[in-house]
């Protein structure tokens, strides 16, 4: 380093216009290069950081960090060595000359590390006052994310006024925040029986009583619902005035839950209070170390009085043996359950059921604990449920219908005695044959057939068919058997034989054939008797009758329904039987008198043929065949729905076939006339289906 005075003046000044506000490095850099400059330095080395941290942010001269470390431990008359910051948290400067450095100069050199402690310290506290306004930052972001996006409803309030409110805060009572901030208050928002507390705890925090309160109440909201609130807050200074800060969350659903919790908890000590299960201890002998005051309950003891004796004494002889080798398995180390007769202090017998656990000490095992039941009634119930079985095997055997059973495939895994009887055959024969080779049914692979019901997934139905391979007709019904995880299990298949049945159900057929055939003649006879009255309308009640049950054909009416008709259509006029002969014949105008005896003959009709037990409505469809759909008809002036369907069909048949055929007063109209009539009256005089159906079936 030089000696002269005037290149130390000029180092003081340039060393005392270091930078403050730069980083650790910049300083590092800059410094070097002022250093190297002015010392006229060899070599020179800055480190950052407290000891044990440091690195190297600068150096000249140096090959490698070890030659700086090497540097770092010489002391010499050339070089310069200092500490930077108090006790060297700030770092270490090194500097060598190409000279020794004389006392001055180290007074320079000294100045410098000052300098450059400044700087690095400078822009040590810049460095963490940015970086802390950083975190600020970004803690003010994150807490704003936080409360506006927080699940939990925060707000600002006053005695009367809401300030804040988040959106969870809105979604809570149903609310945006836009519709409660400046325009309701707190109290707004809590029931009316729970407002006297809120406005009290809001109060003493306002007014300095409590800083803190955490409570529950009952919250409404928009729609008038209630719900469990509970809060907490404290109150703050904002803006010059004192207010509350707090938080809230709707409970109703805790509230709720706790409350079935409270419930489980109660049938939990309920079910702790009175279980019946022994707990017991007992060593690698098999003497009884501990058991639980339920025993007495079980078995007549007080533990006292088993406690140190082994428990092999009170296992049912024929059980000994084995509770011994129970025990010398269990020394194996294996969790075991098992069941034992025991005897009773009044010699009793009874059952139990003990599940035990080695006790382990080290690696050797010093005992069993464990839990005991009485499982006497299980016992005997599995005996009646075994005594069941054997009953109901013989019940299944003894049935006089047809039962098997098939798996998925129609195989058949089971039937009883009175199926093998009918096939002549053994049960053990036939289990594994298709059931459609043994009943030969002509169902397999229809929708009939039940298995492929349950394949498809739709629900069994009866069917009956012949039993080609029994000679017989069988009614069968069929019920699929699931398995826990939903799988078919099997399938249990009922027949019975309908053979007498259907016979007596042909003969019936016959019989109502006959009877129905006895209706007709009865009915076409009294139309007959009519018409011999009124030789102009012969033949208007079979017109009427088959164009009434084309009309239903056409309507897609029943058999049965087509059949009545049929027979109201034939008797529908049978009232005029009760009209004068002169006024059926008279070829002129009617006077009201005579109109109104022929509006009588409905009524007449009826009366004639509600004594008659037909099967369909006839007697009503005759007396109402004159109706109207607007209520302008005659005898009741019966509307719409009022009147049946078979007097709608019979009212526009009887005007068709009596328009189209000639009348005493007036010749036979064109059945195009006929036509007009009912559409002009479609929906007001006559049904519009019955209308459409006639006009496509005379058209």
């Amino acid at each position: 380093m030089s000696g002269s005075l005037e290149p130390k003046l000029s180092a003081l000044y340039e060393f005392s216009s270091l930078p403050l506000f730069s980083s650790e490095e910049e300083i590092a850099e800059e410094a070097m290069q002022k250093a190297v400059r002015r010392f006229g330095l060899r070599r020179f080395a800055l480190l950052t950081g407290p000891k044990g941290d440091r690195k190297l942010v600068a150096s000249h001269g140096f090959k490698n960090p070890q030659e700086v470390q090497e540097g770092l431990r010489q002391r010499a008359p050339h070089q310069f060595y200092a500490v930077i910051g108090e006790e060297g948290e700030l770092g270490e400067l090194f500097m060598e000359g190409s000279h020794p450095i004389g006392k001055e100069e180290r007074k320079v050199c000294e100045f410098f590390a000052q300098q450059l402690e400044r700087s690095l310290l400078a822009s040590r506290i810049i460095g963490e006052y940015k970086q802390a306004l950083r975190k600020l930052k970004k803690r003010e972001l994150r807490f704003r994310a936080l409360v506006e996006q927080s699940l939990v409803g925060v707000y600002i309030v006053s005695l009367d006024r809401i300030f804040y409110a988040n959106e969870a805060l809105g979604r809570i009572f149903g609310y945006h925040p836009e519709e409660l901030v400046d325009r309701l208050g707190p109290l707004d928002l809590v029931h009316p029986e729970d407002r006297l507390l809120v406005a009290e705890e809001l109060r003493r925090r306002l007014e300095g009583e409590a800083e803190y309160a955490r409570y529950s109440f009952r919250g409404l909201q928009k729609d008038g619902s209630v719900i469990s609130c509970e809060v907490f807050g404290r109150a703050i200074e904002l803006e010059g005035r004192r207010v509350v800060l707090g938080t809230l969350i709707d409970i109703t659903e805790r509230r709720r839950s706790e409350e079935i919790l409270r419930e489980s908890e109660e049938r939990f000590r309920q079910l702790v209070e009175e279980i019946e299960d022994v707990i017991y201890m007992i060593d690698e002998r098999g003497v009884i170390t501990y058991i639980s005051p339920p025993v007495e309950r079980l078995g007549g003891y007080r533990p006292s009085e088993l406690m140190g004796r082994p428990f092999t004494e009170f296992v049912h002889p024929e059980d000994a043996d084995r509770a011994r080798e129970v025990l010398r398995s269990g020394l194996l180390g294996r969790v075991e359950q098992h069941e034992f007769r025991v005897f009773t202090k009044s010699g009793d017998i009874r059952w139990i059921q003990i599940v035990s656990r080695p006790i382990v000490e080290g690696d050797r095992i010093v005992g069993f604990r464990g839990m005991l039941r009485d499982v006497t009634e299980r016992k005997r119930m599995e005996e009646a449920i075994l005594r069941a079985k054997r009953e109901w095997e013989s019940t299944f055997d003894t049935i006089e219908e047809l039962i098997f059973l098939t798996d998925a495939d129609g195989k058949i895994r089971r039937v009883n005695k009175t199926t093998a009887r009918k096939l002549k055959s053994e049960p053990q024969d036939l289990i594994g044959k298709k059931c459609r080779e043994v009943f030969s049914c002509g169902m397999a692979g229809t929708d009939r057939c039940p298995l492929e019901r349950v394949r498809k997934k739709k629900p069994l139905r009866p069917f009956e068919c012949e039993a080609s391979a029994l000679g017989i007709w069988i009614r069968a019904r069929a019920y699929a058997a699931y398995t826990s995880s939903g799988e078919l299990d099997y399938v249990v298949h009922i027949l019975r034989d309908i053979t007498e049945e259907r016979r007596s159900q042909e003969a019936l057929a016959r019989y109502r054939e006959a009877l129905n055939r006895s209706f007709f003649g009865t009915a076409e006879a009294f139309a007959k008797l009519v018409e011999e009255r009124d030789p102009y309308t012969s033949g208007h009640s079979l017109g009427v009758a088959r164009l009434a049950v084309a009309i239903a054909r056409e309507m897609g009416l029943s058999e049965r329904e087509k059949t009545g008709i049929y027979i109201s259509g034939i008797l529908h006029d049978i009232g005029k039987i009760a009209i004068p002969v002169e006024i059926l014949v008279k070829p002129g105008r009617l006077t009201e008198l005579e109109r109104a005896l022929i509006r009588t003959h409905p009524e007449a009709g009826y009366e004639v043929l509600k004594e008659i037990e037909f099967p369909w409505p006839v007697a009503l469809a005759t007396l109402q065949h004159h109706e109207r759909m607007d209520g302008s008809g005659y005898p009741q002036g019966l509307k719409g729905e009022e009147i049946i369907t078979e007097a709608r069909i019979l009212a526009v048949a009887d005007v068709v076939d009596a328009m189209t055929h000639h009348r005493p007063y007036r010749p036979a109209l064109p059945m195009e006339e006929a036509l007009k009539e009912l559409k002009r009256g479609k929906g007001r005089l006559y049904d519009p289906r019955v209308v459409d159906a006639c006009l496509k079936v005379v058209t």
